[in-house]
């Protein structure tokens, strides 16, 4: 990386908090030091500049340069390159991240380091570390480099080029876009961003209709998934009969499998053979069943005909004395 880069720049959130173990923080500073570059490092949310910040408790090697105050500037004559910004100085600290800050007169290049929410109305508006589109507009910077979500997304605003990163590794099902870097070149023909994969963490959705399959075969196939550096979402679909439960804790070694499994079970109970004729109307039963196949014909959607389907089935065991819920 050395040879190919002349900055790296950190969004904030290198560690997960301010209390890493001697041996992460050896880790950090041994690589970072031997990238032989310039390494710029936001203090995030988890790792915020406060009294008991890992950044006050340890010294860093010499080409890493920690931003410590509000509108800080850092200038590199040799990149003719300032990079600016504002670190989290506490857990809750909500102060501007990017608006007050000024593009230098003395560099060419002008980068702005961020580490916060954007508010995106009607998608994603929140109060903690607030960053408006109105001000990657008006920064009036060549880029900016956003910590703190971890997909990696394009948010540019006009001239200005805006990306986040994401994190390294995915750590959730949702983190689908985590597990690259943003690769930044700053030319005469303009500002280009390139998302690199680095992770070894992936992450995939599945569905699996288990119709007529019994918790073994279920089992099998997903075991036929296993990675140890997947993180797995199954949803089980399809038929399952009443009194027979697809129990998967029979196999307790199942997410030994992977990084991380999740399984959610959407399947529906399959309906027995229930017929109206076989029950007069004049009995509960036969209401009964007569009600619910009504609210199954006219369902507006399979939730909602699902719903419908397992409430007859159900209600008739029940009506009928048996034991079905525990």
């Amino acid at each position: 990386m050395s040879s190919s880069y002349d900055l790296l720049i950190i969004a904030g959130d290198l560690f997960n908090d301010n209390s890493p173990s001697q041996e992460t923080v050896d880790y950090v500073k041994y690589h970072l030091e031997n990238l032989a570059i310039p390494v710029v490092i936001l203090p995030g949310n988890h790792d915020c500049y406060d009294s008991q910040s890992v950044y006050r408790r340890y010294s860093f090697p010499q080409n890493i340069k920690i931003i410590q105050e509000r509108k800080s500037y850092l200038p590199f004559p040799d990149l003719d390159l300032t990079v600016a910004g504002s670190p989290i100085l506490s857990p809750h600290d909500n102060q501007p991240l990017i608006r007050g800050l000024s593009r230098p007169t003395n560099t060419r290049w002008y980068i702005i380091v961020a580490h916060g929410s954007l508010q995106i109305p009607g998608r994603f508006e929140s109060h903690a570390r607030a960053i408006g589109l109105e001000e990657i507009t008006s920064s009036n910077a060549d880029y900016i480099a956003l910590g703190d979500w971890h997909n990696f997304a394009d948010y540019s605003q006009g001239s200005v080029r805006a990306f986040y990163s994401g994190a390294p590794e995915p750590t959730s099902l949702t983190q689908e876009g985590a597990g690259k870097v943003a690769s930044i070149t700053l030319s005469d023909q303009g500002v280009e961003v390139e998302s690199l994969p680095i992770g070894t963490i992936s992450t995939r959705s599945i569905s699996l209709n288990i119709s007529g399959s019994s918790a073994r075969q279920i089992i099998t196939r997903i075991r036929q998934e296993a990675s140890p550096n997947l993180i797995l979402k199954v949803t089980l679909n399809g038929m399952k009969r009443l009194g027979e439960p697809i129990d998967l804790e029979m196999d307790t070694d199942l997410s030994s499998y992977f990084y991380y499994l999740q399984i959610k079970d959407d399947s529906v109970t399959a309906l027995d053979n229930i017929s109206a004729t076989d029950y007069p109307e004049t009995h509960v039963i036969g209401q009964y069943i007569r009600l619910l196949q009504g609210k199954i014909v006219s369902a507006k959607s399979d939730d909602e005909r699902k719903i419908a389907e397992q409430a007859m089935q159900l209600g008739v065991l029940l009506l009928q004395g048996k034991e079905v819920l525990k």
